[in-house]
């Protein structure tokens, strides 16, 4: 009986395994299937930095993180004098 039992649980694991194995191979061929529509190229303008918008954010980042530093260390002195 038990025996039986296990036969059955394989057979089922066996079929289970198949279905996986199935779909891989289904999505496998799915993506060997892809494809370019046009070959690359390269750009007709070349790609130039915007200088001014990089040191325009380059100020405003350093002007957020010195006022962050002030306070945070305004707040590390008034807690280290309250602790003492």
């Amino acid at each position: 009986m038990a025996l039986a039992n296990d036969i059955r649980n394989m057979e089922l694991k066996i079929g289970s395994t198949e279905k996986e194995v199935r779909w891989v191979k289904k999505e496998k061929e799915a993506i060997h299937n892809v494809g370019l529509i046009e070959p690359p190229r390269p750009p007709e303008d070349p790609i130039k930095p915007k200088t001014f918008l990089n040191i325009v954010l380059g100020g405003v980042t350093g002007v957020f993180v010195m006022l962050f530093l002030a306070f945070f260390l305004e707040y590390l002195q008034k807690n280290r004098k309250r602790l003492e």
